[in-house]
């Protein structure tokens, strides 16, 4: 009978952070923390917009989330990889990365 060998698959630690967003793009986080998986970004329930996230520059061709939707995780290199935009002014958000 041949066996099988599971990978344990684990990151160091994570880091989260929250902030509230309007209609000028910025950064996601002034944070430049190594991602070890990925950032997961989430719209929070009581927004009454959408919230875009993409690449710094191009926001708005990146996820949309209505309020309460989050991202997958998304495949980047640093916290500072990923910018974000509302629609509306006090869109609130939250992001851990992995």
């Amino acid at each position: 009978m041949s066996s099988v060998h599971v990978a344990k698959e684990t990151v160091p630690g994570f880091v989260a952070g929250n902030g509230t967003i309007g209609t000028t793009e910025s950064l996601l986080t002034t944070l430049s923390l190594p991602v070890h998986k990925g950032i997961l970004v989430k719209a929070m329930a009581g927004n009454s917009g959408t919230i875009m996230v993409g690449v710094p520059g191009n926001s708005v061709n990146g996820f949309i989330l209505e309020a309460g939707e989050s991202t997958p995780v998304i495949p980047v290199e640093s916290t500072d990889s990923l910018a974000i935009v509302g629609s509306a002014v006090g869109q609130a958000y939250s992001w851990f990365k992995v």
